[in-house]
């Protein structure tokens, strides 16, 4: 149950940190895109991308790069999502997180935990090893199944995902409420047929005309 509606087909608009050269890359040649796979990546494996806060990937990219640092514009869409704001899809979560340490006490191996950088003195802990370990393992066992079922029979059931989306609490606690200042969604993209283009950002004018004095 559920699953039928993990589709998520309109288009949207995002925004993606980067340099200034990438940028320019991007921008020219579109079909050129990087996928970041760090072992710390929130949502795993992905082409990341702030879900319609401009503001947000300014920031993010200045604290990366300085003055080197920009957005570009992005048109999506989800396509099949792991969406980690569905209760379908966290039940999932929760079954690969069982999977993966059982892997993981099986190779003798320790799990990997979530950090806190250095340089964040929220304590947000952003650098999600252990969360990136097992979306990779949901995601990857999944895309084997599939591969596997289309090799022996030529067909299947299974869906993979296409992106993984998921909203994160982060920055400083606002006073006296149960917000915080960098509260953010974002998007990893896993098949990069679901974007659709990227542009550079433009300025607001003011509409109507006639209202500026």
């Amino acid at each position: 149950m559920g699953q039928l509606y993990n589709d998520r087909g309109n288009l949207s608009i995002g925004f993606h940190g980067c340099k200034k050269d990438i940028a320019q890359k991007l921008i020219k040649n579109p079909t050129e895109i990087r996928i970041s796979e760090n072992q710390y990546d929130w949502l795993g494996s992905g082409f990341y991308i702030w879900e319609n806060n401009l503001e947000r990937a300014r920031e993010w990219a200045t604290e990366q790069y300085g003055a080197g640092g920009t957005v570009v514009g992005v048109v999506y869409e989800l396509g099949t999502c792991l969406d980690l704001m569905d209760s379908c899809c966290i039940q999932l979560i929760e079954k690969a997180r069982d999977e993966f340490e059982q892997d993981m006490k099986c190779l003798g191996l320790p799990l990997p935990i979530n950090r806190d950088a250095k340089s964040d003195r929220h304590k947000n802990k952003i650098l999600r090893d252990y969360d990136c370990a097992v979306i990779n393992h949901l995601t990857r066992t999944t895309d084997a199944k599939y591969k596997d079922e289309i090799n022996t029979q030529h067909f299947s059931d299974i869906r993979v995902f296409d992106s993984v989306r998921g909203c994160f609490w982060e920055g400083e606690k606002i006073k006296n409420m149960e917000i915080y200042a960098k509260t953010h969604i974002q998007i990893a993209i896993r098949n990069l047929n679901c974007i659709k283009g990227i542009f550079l950002p433009r300025e607001e004018v003011t509409f109507p005309s006639s209202f500026v004095k």
